[in-house]
């Protein structure tokens, strides 16, 4: 995570990403260029993951990744994320089936996980590899992991 504190009122990314607050001002930030952002992640989506898997998000926050996912998917869509008064939030705010969960310490069977997917997640964890073991342990031997890393101009 870089020491810089970008322009959103002087606080951290991680300091942002820990309030539901925080998050729903970023997702704000990202309407105009939703559309475009849904088509991709669909075709990601649709490319890479079978119908019928299951789906576990790391990192979701408020769940703001699911709206872009293709319905089809949804049935066996789990969103997580270690700080769970975002996950009511969206609960509240999307209907999410939530799990509160660490990316180090998932709470999941080994080879259990046809998908394991984030959006801005894995680039703020400190131990970026402890958390790539933790999803190689619980993807099936031909499961998919997809990290989407959205910047903006």
């Amino acid at each position: 995570m870089s020491a810089e504190r970008p322009n959103n009122g002087g606080q951290h990314k991680a300091e942002i990403w820990n309030n539901p607050e925080g998050l729903l001002s970023i997702e704000m930030g990202r309407y105009p260029h939703e559309r475009a952002l849904r088509k991709i992640v669909s075709d990601v989506f649709r490319q890479y993951v079978p119908d019928g898997a299951n789906v576990f998000e790391v990192g979701a926050g408020t769940g703001y990744l699911k709206e872009l996912i293709p319905a089809e998917y949804h049935g066996s869509y789990i969103s997580s994320d270690y700080n769970l008064r975002n996950l009511h939030e969206g609960q509240r705010r999307r209907n999410l089936q939530i799990q509160q969960a660490s990316a180090y310490n998932l709470p999941l069977t080994d080879g259990s996980q046809d998908c394991i997917v984030d959006m801005d997640a894995y680039d703020a964890f400190p131990d970026l590899q402890g958390a790539m073991n933790e999803i190689n342990r619980v993807l099936k031997p031909d499961g998919t992991f997809i990290h989407f890393q959205v910047n903006y101009p």
